[in-house]
């Protein structure tokens, strides 16, 4: 049996928990600020060029807010939803004002029901991919106005599901930012990808987690089982539940769970499990795991929480996955 991770392991590191919230909140402030522009180009005056996503007024956000970089990526996100926005709404513009037949209300209607109850529901992937089908319509000036609102609550919804996805990252919850993503993504991923690629860059990540790859397990080693008396999230379909580590391997481990009868000690995959307040050492290990198992965007989320948990200095163990991984 390879042995626990070392023996500092077992201790949670301090919690701070006004800093995650700061973290939040700075990169929300970020996000918005900077526009993720899906709102598009509202008409300008003469000479002039307006904006509706900059137009929201948000307080400037200073360098290394909350005591982590948070800085504007060095350049834009490929296929970002700007150059998407300033095209399609050009296009309406140019339809609506040449007299060319325009979608009917009812038609319209229905789109822009089906934004709001996506962007409502937090299924924004798919509210975004509706946003982009009607600006390829030929648009009226007053439709064009109703779709920059939508776009707008859309836009804020998406900054704040980027924070919080970020903020999960921050608290070394790798299992629980993969369900941000996965909830504001469904089927339409690539649609939320440029999103979250700037909001990960914003606190010093590369981004990139959804990169397709072929990934082969065999020269990776075996990760190092998790260490006993650790606590863990229980990360399941059904819900998340507190345990305690009382037997582990590289893959398994057997947990002390709480229940209303007394304790149930069930056997569970290791990659189910978040430590609470996770090391860099161990998401390092679970990334490996992950890796080894093919769960790439789980290796690739834990490799970020050990890059932010070690200030960026990685270990060997988490050299070696930032390697492996493609």
């Amino acid at each position: 049996m390879a042995a626990p991770v070392g023996h500092g392991a077992a201790r949670s590191p301090r919690r701070r928990p006004r800093l995650r919230t700061l973290v939040a909140l700075a990169l929300l402030l970020l996000l918005i600020g900077r526009g993720l522009r899906l709102a598009g180009d509202e008409p300008a005056p003469a000479g002039g060029r307006g904006d509706g996503a900059a137009a929201v007024p948000v307080p400037a956000v200073p360098a290394n807010a909350a005591g982590v970089p948070v800085s504007p990526p060095s350049s834009p996100p490929p296929a970002a939803p700007a150059p998407l926005a300033e095209t399609s709404t050009a296009s309406s513009g140019s339809a609506a004002g040449s007299g060319e037949p325009t979608v009917d209300a009812d038609r319209f209607a229905c789109l822009g029901a089906a934004i709001e109850v996506r962007t409502h529901e937090g299924r924004l992937g798919e509210a975004l991919a509706v946003l982009r089908h009607a600006r390829s319509l030929p648009l009226d000036g007053a439709q064009q106005a109703v779709l920059v609102a939508h776009a707008q609550a859309l836009e804020t919804a998406l900054a704040a599901a980027c924070a919080r996805f970020v903020e999960c990252l921050c608290q070394g919850r790798a299992l629980a930012a993969r369900g941000e993503l996965l909830a504001m993504a469904g089927d339409h991923a690539d649609e939320v990808v440029p999103a979250v690629d700037s909001a990960m860059r914003a606190v010093g990540l590369a981004g990139g987690v959804w990169r397709a790859a072929a990934v082969s397990n065999q020269l990776l080693p075996l990760a190092k089982p998790l260490a006993r008396g650790r606590e863990v999230r229980l990360v399941q379909a059904t819900g998340t539940r507190s345990g305690t580590v009382i037997d582990s391997r590289s893959e398994q481990v057997t947990l002390r769970v709480a229940t209303p009868r007394g304790f149930a000690f069930p056997s569970v995959p290791s990659l189910c499990c978040e430590p609470v307040q996770a090391s860099a050492d161990e998401a390092a290990e679970l990334g490996l795991l992950a890796l080894r198992e093919g769960e790439v965007l789980v290796a690739r989320l834990w490799l970020a929480v050990a890059q932010l948990r070690s200030g960026g200095a990685l270990g060997e163990r988490g050299e070696l996955l930032a390697r492996r991984l493609p």
